[in-house]
């Protein structure tokens, strides 16, 4: 389905139509918009719809969200959010300006002096770290101001544990490990997120859908529990629940093509590069056994025009 985001800053007002299932939660929705857009971090905006602010964890179904819907991405949050990502990065060492400012758009995605303007402030990076009375400029490199506790020394130090994480195939009902594969065993720390925690597995298990779940004895772990608040120890076994489907595959390739036309072996490297898993593997999991090639013909929504795959409105154009 096709879903209109309005995306709504303290200096501009855009539009952003995507193709959704309506498995797909709002954090997802949130990120895909936020890299078209390469506007700002995910964690900076509220997506509103019918007057409601909606949670990470909804989902666009279960939200009342159908073909034709039309929902607000609010940039809301002040700068004391970015001082804290800031903060965040120079955790394990002070950073020269350019450094920190490369490493905000590798770790959030998205230019740091964008971001500056889309929250009301004008001037440079270096302007804004003065101001702040958190971090402070000294020999060219940024740090933590004196007498300023990190982020990282705010949450309690616990004990790494050993957790196996087998993965299942909602769709299709399988259980434990996928086509023979044997469950991946994770170290992880104790005050790590169930949100960190699921990347984590989904990177190892090459899973390149979003809509998962991790699940202990079938209950649904919370994005925002730690490991140690979810009674997790060495050997604990989960369960990352997949919830693969044609209409979010086929999502993922229509946000490849928003930018431009590629061929079938361009399409298959960018999917890989964006998603960490190949098409293969993403066909696997959906239970498709014929070749990328020839899912991509079948599709209504893409043309292949001299060995180049466009979205059809495109095409029409």
């Amino acid at each position: 389905m096709k879903v209109q985001v309005h995306i709504k800053s303290k200096c501009e007002t855009s539009i952003v139509e995507l193709v959704s299932s309506p498995a797909d939660t709002i954090l997802s929705v949130k990120e895909r918009v936020t890299t078209i857009n390469n506007s700002v971090p995910a964690s900076l905006c509220s997506v509103i719809f019918n007057g409601t602010t909606l949670t990470n964890e909804d989902r666009l179904g279960e939200c009342g969200i159908r073909e034709g819907a039309i929902v607000e991405l609010v940039v809301d949050k002040q700068q004391n959010m970015l001082v804290q990502q800031l903060k965040t990065l120079l955790q394990t060492r002070d950073l020269t300006l350019d450094e920190l400012a490369f490493m905000y758009n590798y770790r959030y995605g998205s230019i740091v002096t964008q971001v500056l303007r889309i929250l009301g402030f004008e001037g440079s990076l270096k302007d804004f770290v003065q101001e702040q009375k958190e971090l402070e400029v000294a020999g060219g490199f940024v740090k933590v101001a004196s007498g300023v506790q990190s982020c990282s020394l705010l949450a309690p130090v616990v004990e790494k544990v050993l957790v196996v994480i087998a993965v299942t195939l909602c769709a299709t009902q399988k259980s434990a490990s996928v086509d023979g594969e044997l469950p991946a065993k994770l170290m992880v720390n104790g005050d790590e997120t169930v949100a960190t925690l699921k990347k984590r597995a989904a990177a190892a298990e090459l899973i390149p859908f979003d809509d998962v779940d991790l699940c202990v004895n079938s209950v649904v772990l919370p994005n925002d529990q730690t490991i140690y608040a979810a009674g997790l120890q060495d050997g604990s076994e989960l369960n990352l629940v997949v919830r693969a489907s044609e209409e979010s595959f086929l999502g993922q390739l229509h946000l490849l093509l928003q930018s431009r036309p590629s061929s079938i072996p361009e399409l298959s490297l960018r999917y890989s590069y964006r998603h960490g898993a190949t098409v293969a593997r993403a066909m696997q999991l959906l239970g498709r056994t014929d070749k990328f090639k020839d899912f991509v013909m079948e599709q209504n929504c893409f043309v292949v025009e001299r060995g180049c795959v466009l979205l059809k409105e495109s095409a029409n154009q």
